[in-house]
């Protein structure tokens, strides 16, 4: 397989319609775990658009997602990141739909418990 024939994070995420990457960036300005990563996206937007870095931190998540959507090229890392998120978002949505009553109970009272367990800060 040469290099040119290689799907890499960066051009799956060009290959995305416009929905497609809106939903990813959503997943990934949601995820709790892609901080360092979102640092990175919110420095990306604010280069690419000629924002303030602080002025993109300070957006509501919808509009993070916006921009991040309309940016055509993202680099491996951050690109990963929104797709794994997204695969994992979409995966739960479907799942979701095809559990009983008593799995949700199940997965809520789990989380629940998660949240519990984590100190506030």
């Amino acid at each position: 397989m040469t290099t040119e024939t290689m799907l890499t994070p960066s051009r799956v995420w060009k290959k995305m319609t416009l929905e497609q990457r809106q939903r990813a960036a959503r997943a990934f300005w949601e995820d709790e775990e892609a901080a360092n990563d979102q640092v990175q996206a919110a420095l990306l937007i604010a280069q690419q658009k000629k924002f303030r870095p602080k002025t993109v931190v300070s957006l509501d998540v919808d509009r993070k997602a916006r921009h991040l959507a309309s940016l055509a090229s993202l680099p491996d890392a951050i690109a990963g990141r929104a797709l794994i998120v997204y695969h994992l978002a979409e995966q739960n949505t479907i799942n979701d739909d095809r559990v009983g009553e008593r799995e949700r109970r199940r997965r809520l009272s789990s989380r629940a418990c998660q949240a519990e367990a984590r100190p506030i800060e």
